[in-house]
């Protein structure tokens, strides 16, 4: 089930190890109009690339996926002594983890120690690294023609 939540905000599952600066501290929030934007772009690039009857195929599930994200909500709270927790829901599921973030040499990474009660296992597991730009907080998802942008913005 959070498998759902995490594909329609590009794979994101993850939390974080350990103090950074005072901006950093606190709740951060998924930018939903920032990164909507970026996946348009990417959707758009997608289908202008395609023959014509491909993209009438492939536009309305394209467009339908990007509206599934305005239904999510993705939080992220980062606390001074370096542990985190995380809150997502959407589409009929939610997840609740705990972790810990560190900040170092221009980055954050987060990362997850258990979800739902539970010990972080399999993607769960995986670091998710922050960089700042301007005032939010940015995570590359994916790769390839999949690859995109998860924005936060500070709550």
């Amino acid at each position: 089930m959070r498998t759902k939540i995490a594909v329609a905000v590009l794979g994101c599952l993850a939390l974080a190890s350990c103090g950074g600066s005072a901006s950093t501290t606190g709740t951060w929030v998924l930018d939903v109009d920032a990164t909507l934007g970026d996946a348009t772009k990417k959707i758009d690039e997608q289908l202008a690339k395609m023959p014509e009857e491909g993209r009438k195929m492939a536009e309305p599930m394209m467009k339908a996926g990007l509206a599934m994200i305005k239904n999510i909500k993705f939080e992220i709270e980062m606390k001074s002594d370096g542990t985190a927790t995380f809150e997502m829901s959407g589409m009929g599921d939610s997840s609740k983890a705990t972790g810990t973030w560190e900040e170092k040499g221009g980055k954050i990474t987060l990362r997850a120690k258990t979800v739902d009660g539970k010990p972080a296992e399999g993607d769960d597991k995986k670091e998710m690294v922050l960089t700042r730009e301007g005032d939010k907080l940015v995570a590359e998802m994916g790769d390839g023609a999949n690859k995109g942008k998860l924005v936060l913005k500070k709550k």
